[in-house]
């Protein structure tokens, strides 16, 4: 547990940090410290070297940044975890996996898993950070703060200035804590997954809640959403997102092989998203056209490097490709790509009327999902949440879990199973429902409604949405 004389020294650290992170000097010391983690990785882990040989890659005569981009060929999760599931020790330092005191474990969505893999000294500072990140935004210094983690069993949260609670996806534990604990503290902030912390909310409320007396913070995780959902939400706490200036309902996203934060959202970040959500015009602009607003992050460049490439011919969006660039870690990744659809953004003063620029550089993120194809079409689950969470009396009455399934040879329409929230009768949302998608989607998708007994949802695995 850091000491407070400790965690004031690394809190001015940081804040110094974030001042300068934009600038010329720290974009060469980043780019330092790719070249030397890359060296590293190139001379001291068996599988990297076997990897760079066989694609006949001379370690030596990478000297520069330039050099990195235009010959360090990618690498992926069947280049590293699936190839080496049975011998994780030649992705590590030395062939070894030394003092490893922690793994990390992807969700599985894509039914093979990978790792992250953290040794001793990488933990200590995991800890500080995840301290330090939460601080930044939530003020967990200076307020006693009981942090409830909702993420699925196996995924903690350490703190050395909160009380934490690891209760899974138990809603009913999550609210139990509240009631007995909540008004004990200055702030309570809860970890989880979007659709559960919808679930919790709305539970809470069924059961008498006023969650306008509690001073509760959220932060999401797991998978994007779209600004309704957070809209939402901010109705049920009897917040107004667009007058405020703290972050009530944030988001953060971890990449397992990568850390269990990479990327944060900050109070300028949401509200820069805000602006875009409402003028698809200026979203047009920054991202062409697409039907959904991409979620918008920060990132510390000390702590990674980050590229935006094109991979796919026939997908418009980049994906995501990252080095870590910390030398403690026992698993180094080089330019490692998460197939997350993503790329590096840079808000223009036509954004920024609400709030001031942000100093830490920005990426944002599509989601991984290629979609259903109908006809010429593709539908992809995040223009369908956005649709969803655009009527705060259709969210109200669904739990945010959906399916698409394909007709035969890709024949219009899309099917769409909607799942209703528990004793919610369909009547009374079918017509408002047909009417928000009948804009955009009457010849594409033909909606069902579905009760809630009838239809699966568990919160312990990421939602499919799409039926393969």
């Amino acid at each position: 547990m850091l000491s407070t004389l400790t965690f004031k020294f690394y809190k001015t650290l940081l804040r110094r940090y974030v001042e300068k992170a934009n600038t010329p000097s720290e974009h060469k010391k980043q780019e330092e410290s790719v070249i030397k983690v890359f060296k590293y990785a190139s001379k001291t882990v068996p599988a990297y070297i076997k990897f760079l040989k066989d694609k006949n890659i001379n370690p030596d005569a990478i000297n520069s940044i330039e050099d990195f981009k235009s010959h360090v060929p990618l690498i992926d999760k069947h280049d590293t975890f699936i190839k080496y599931e049975n011998n994780i020790k030649d992705l590590c330092v030395d062939g070894k996996l030394g003092d490893i005191v922690s793994i990390l474990t992807s969700s599985g969505h894509s039914g093979r898993f990978s790792y992250g893999v953290i040794s001793k000294k990488e933990d200590r500072s995991v800890k500080t950070l995840v301290d330090l990140y939460i601080d930044y935004y939530f003020d967990i210094e200076k307020q006693k703060t009981f942090l409830i983690n909702c993420l699925p069993m196996g995924v903690k949260v350490p703190s050395g200035l909160m009380v934490v609670a690891d209760v899974s996806v138990r809603p009913d534990m999550a609210l139990a804590l509240i009631k007995s604990f909540g008004p004990r503290f200055d702030q309570i902030i809860v970890v989880g997954e979007n659709t559960f912390v919808k679930f919790m909310l709305d539970l809470g409320k069924e059961r008498g809640f006023d969650w306008t007396t509690y001073n509760i913070k959220f932060i999401l995780g797991e998978e994007t959403f779209p600004e309704g959902l957070r809209t939402y939400l901010a109705t049920l706490l009897g917040k107004d997102l667009d007058k405020t200036h703290k972050v009530i309902i944030g988001s953060s996203m971890g990449i397992s092989e990568i850390g269990l934060s990479v990327f944060q959202e900050s109070d300028s970040a949401i509200k820069i998203r805000r602006a875009l959500d409402k003028n698809h015009e200026l979203r047009k602009k920054y991202f062409g056209d697409i039907r959904f607003t991409p979620m918008l992050f920060h990132y510390l460049p000390i702590r990674l490097y980050i590229e935006a490439l094109k991979i796919d011919t026939e997908d418009p969006l980049p994906e995501l490709v990252i080095t870590p660039l910390s030398m403690d870690r026992r698993l180094p990744l080089i330019r490692y790509n998460t197939h997350d659809r993503g790329m590096l953004f840079s808000p223009g003063d036509d954004l920024l009327v609400n709030t001031e620029r942000p100093k830490l550089p920005m990426v944002a993120i599509f989601g991984r999902g290629k979609g259903i194809k109908t006809g010429e079409r593709t539908i992809l689950i995040e223009e369908i949440k956005e649709v969803l969470y655009s009527d705060l009396a259709v969210a109200s009455h669904i739990t945010g879990n959906f399916l698409l399934s394909q007709n035969e040879q890709g024949s219009k329409p899309v099917k769409m199973r909607i799942q209703l929230r528990k004793g919610i009768s369909k009547p009374e949302i079918k017509d408002k429902i047909t009417e928000i998608f009948n804009k955009d989607y009457s010849d594409v998708i033909e909606i069902e409604l579905i009760d809630f007994e009838n239809m699966p949802l568990d919160f312990e695995r990421k939602l499919p949405y799409i039926l393969n």
